[in-house]
């Protein structure tokens, strides 16, 4: 599946530089055949609206396979993959869950004079919750403009406000923002505590193809019964060839699951 071996050491190295920027990129993640599988089960699955099946859903300038998960393979294997779990388990801790997860594309990115606001994801239903998430990214095209942006450092302050928008003055030189170039099977893990946001893209033909998912560290603390809540998951059962209880603990089977 993967282009490139993720052995202790490069894994060590790969914490490393998150934690000290709040994020990392690396290109080619996967092997050319995973990405034609992608392909194949996206456009497979684009018109299905309005059928007996899981299907996807168009919302102004997004068009999104929310249960991808239960479509793709490919998806699910990388989702399910040791290397992932590695990843959660040295930032994370042991003991983590899937928030969301999805395929979605976006076109001519908000279509609007609006830019999209500096945010951050480490939220629920309620609002703001103080734990610690990963989002991974992974582009299956080339596209200029609506890049993500992301503030350097910012996942080591953005606790002490205890929100998700912010408004960021960027001309102020102790600002590091960096942008993420779209390219074709790149992925980009960054903290959900970190401020981003998407840039516009005025191009009638823009087009941004990503996999998305966010796996979050338990609660230190629960205040409400369902602090710890995701989306709901949806598992093809042709999948699981391993039905192990890391996998169905990461899942969140059996989670109060009410997050939008």
């Amino acid at each position: 599946m993967f282009n490139k071996k993720f052995d202790d050491k490069n894994l060590d190295q790969l914490i490393s530089d998150f934690d000290m920027n709040g994020f990392v990129e690396i290109e080619n993640i996967f092997n050319e055949d995973v990405l034609v599988k992608l392909e194949k089960t996206i456009q497979l699955n684009k018109d299905t609206l309005n059928t007996n099946s899981v299907s996807g859903g168009y919302k102004k300038n997004y068009f999104f396979l929310s249960n991808f998960l239960s479509l793709s393979e490919e998806f699910y294997k990388f989702c399910t993959s040791k290397t992932v779990f590695l990843i959660c388990e040295k930032i994370l801790g042991k003991n983590f869950f899937l928030r969301s997860s999805r395929y979605y594309e976006t076109t001519k990115l908000h279509g609007t004079k609006n830019a999209m606001p500096w945010h951050t994801d480490n939220k629920n239903n309620h609002g703001y919750v103080k734990n610690r998430g990963l989002v991974f990214l992974i582009y299956l095209n080339d596209s200029e403009g609506g890049e993500t942006q992301f503030i350097k450092g910012s996942q080591n302050w953005t606790d002490e406000n205890e929100k998700n928008s912010f408004q960021v003055d960027e001309n102020d030189p102790k600002v590091d923002i960096i942008t993420f170039k779209t390219l074709t099977n790149k992925l980009v893990i960054y903290d959900s505590r970190g401020v981003h946001q998407a840039l516009m893209s005025n191009n009638s033909s823009f087009m941004r193809k990503t996999l998305f998912l966010q796996i979050d560290e338990e609660p230190k603390t629960v205040v409400r019964s369902d602090e710890r809540n995701c989306e709901p998951v949806i598992i093809n059962s042709q999948f699981l060839t391993l039905a192990k209880k890391i996998l169905f603990n990461g899942c969140c089977f059996g989670i109060c699951k009410f997050y939008l």
